[in-house]
């Protein structure tokens, strides 16, 4: 989506902001691994570490401590909700006919839709979209408290997804269906909301 296809100057600023962090997160998430692999180490600086001589590279070593790399795809998604959530502080705060909410209102997106939709913004053509980033804030929930691992609260608010116990599954394509659910979203508020005044 362009610039250009955005009438309020202030949903525009927030959706570049929102795109941009994630982009950049996801570009150092698809490439930390190979990254790794071509960044060694010279020989006196690896045993001067004390490091076994099979640690050649910087992949090699973060092997040795079992790093995630699949961890990165989870901070895109925190990225993407942290960015929405002081989205709409900033919204609720601009717009005088939304009510004041505590900060941590904002963190519980459905509730955000909700106060949205009483104030007369319809998202009946973005409801896959709501959907899914509902789940995206269920996401970063665990991936913030529970190191991703899905437990019955997890299950209880996306419907069963993920298995019990185990680390939620995230990739590329996840990330980008968040990202693109979100800018439509925002695209939507776009339309639905009124230009502020300057």
């Amino acid at each position: 989506m362009q610039q250009d296809e955005f009438s309020n100057p202030f949903i525009r600023m927030a959706t570049n902001k929102v795109r941009e962090s994630l982009n950049l997160i996801f570009m150092l998430s698809t490439q930390a691994k190979d990254t790794d692999k071509k960044f060694y180490f010279n020989e006196d600086g690896r045993r001067s570490m004390g490091w076994p001589p099979h640690i050649t590279n910087m992949y090699k070593y973060r092997m040795m401590w079992d790093v995630d790399y699949n961890r990165l795809f989870h901070m895109c998604i925190i990225s993407n909700c942290s960015e929405l959530e002081f989205f709409f502080k900033e919204l609720f705060d601009k717009y005088n006919h939304l009510p004041d909410k505590e900060n941590n209102f904002f963190q519980k997106f459905w509730l955000v839709v909700k106060e949205l939709e009483k104030s007369g913004v319809d998202f009946t053509p973005v409801q896959q979209d709501i959907e899914l980033v509902k789940i995206a804030f269920q996401v970063r929930h665990i991936a913030i408290h529970n190191m991703s691992i899905v437990d019955k609260r997890f299950q209880r608010h996306t419907n069963g997804l993920g298995t019990l116990g185990q680390p939620f599954p995230v990739d590329d394509k996840l990330v980008g269906d968040i990202g693109s659910a979100t800018t439509n979203i925002l695209k939507h508020l776009d339309g639905a909301l009124p230009p502020l005044s300057s």
